[in-house]
């Protein structure tokens, strides 16, 4: 009789267990860091700019198509294509845009500066 009650016990602490992981659904943090809203906009909120990339070696400039978005005074790109292609690459997260110092020799022609790691290059915009 007793070995009945443990083995009853047990199987409903097991199916109590797989009950509660089944029906488990995990609640979203909140965040400050502004991608799940990034994430919410649309691409007709987003600016379309030119942006460039300097070569080192050879100083030849090439061209791109940015969106970027501002939220909260911060700039951030969502999604870039050369300016020779038609699709548009999405990053997986946003890469916030910096600004560029005064006294960097390029701070005359643009304002932002961001490192593109899928283009292993620094780009202006």
């Amino acid at each position: 009789m007793l070995k009945e009650f443990l083995s009853i016990c047990v199987l409903l602490a097991c199916s109590y267990g797989v009950h509660s992981q089944v029906l488990y659904v995990p609640n979203p943090l909140p965040s400050n860091n502004g991608y799940l809203n990034q994430q919410q906009q649309s691409d007709q909120e987003a600016q379309v700019l030119t942006a460039y990339s300097i070569n080192p070696t050879t100083q030849s400039v090439l061209k791109y198509r940015i969106k970027v978005v501002t939220y909260n005074k911060v700039t951030k790109i969502i999604s870039y294509k050369p300016l020779s292609s038609e699709y548009w690459s999405n990053l997986a997260l946003p890469i916030t845009a910096t600004r560029i110092s005064m006294y960097d020799p390029l701070a005359e022609q643009f304002e932002y500066k961001v490192y593109l790691t899928p283009l292993l290059a620094n780009i202006y915009f």
